[in-house]
C-alpha cells in the first residue's frame, strides 16, 4: 500500500504478488492486486486475481463488484448481473454504484422488474443525486414497463439534475416522445 501511495504501481504489484505468494488465502491482497492490474489494463490477470480473492473469501464484496463492473464494461450483461447480484446480496447498502450497474445489466437483458428494483435502490442510496444517471435509467425502465407518467417524472428530474449532460438533447427527445404517449392515452 505504501508503494501505491508513492505512486509506484510496479513496486506495489511486486509487493502484492509477494504477499499472495506468502499467504495464498490473503483475499484482500488478491483484490488489491486485481485492481492494480485493472488500472494497468492487464485484464485477464486482473480477472484471475479477483476470482482468486472470491475463492479465498466468498463473503468479500469487492471481487464480485469489480468483476461485475468489468463484465459490464465488456457488455457481458448476464455475467455482470450474476456478479453484481452476489455483491448486493452481501452488502445492499454501501455500494450504490453496484445497484446502478446491476440496473444497467438487467435493463440490457430486458429484465425490467429487476432493473427497476436496482434503479430504485440506486436512487434511494444516492439522496444527493451524485449519479443522476440512476434517475435517467429508472425513467427508461418505467417507459419499457409503460409507466409513462413515472418515466416522464424521472427523465424530467434527470434534465434538471444534469443540465450539461452530453446526451441532454437525446433525453429531451425521449421525454417528448413519452409526453406524446401520455397525451394520446388521455
Amino acid at each position: 500500500m505504501q508503494a501505491l501511495l508513492k505512486n509506484k504501481p510496479g513496486d506495489a504489484a511486486k509487493d502484492f504478488e509477494k504477499a499472495v505468494a506468502l499467504y495464498p488465502r490473503f483475499a484482500d491482497a488478491w483484490v488489491s492486486l486485481g485492481k492494480l492490474r485493472l488500472e494497468q489494463q492487464s485484464i485477464e490477470p486482473a480477472r484471475a486475481a479477483l476470482k482468486k480473492a472470491m475463492e479465498c473469501d466468498p463473503k468479500l464484496v469487492a471481487p464480485y463488484l469489480e468483476l461485475g463492473l468489468l463484465a459490464a464494461k465488456d457488455a457481458k450483461w448476464q455475467e455482470s448481473g450474476k456478479y453484481l447480484d452476489r455483491a448486493l446480496a452481501l452488502d445492499p447498502v454501501d455500494f450504490p454504484q453496484a445497484w446502478y450497474a446491476n440496473a444497467v445489466a438487467n435493463y440490457n437483458i430486458k429484465n425490467y422488474e429487476a432493473a427497476e428494483k436496482s434503479a430504485r435502490a440506486a436512487v434511494k442510496l444516492d439522496p444527493r443525486h451524485v449519479n443522476p444517471r440512476s434517475d435517467y435509467l429508472l425513467g427508461l425502465v418505467l417507459a419499457e414497463k409503460e409507466d409513462y407518467a413515472g418515466a416522464a417524472a424521472e427523465l424530467e428530474l434527470f434534465v434538471k439534475l444534469a443540465p450539461n449532460a452530453p446526451d441532454l438533447t437525446q433525453v429531451k427527445d425521449q421525454l417528448g416522445q413519452i409526453e406524446k404517449l401520455i397525451g394520446a392515452a388521455k
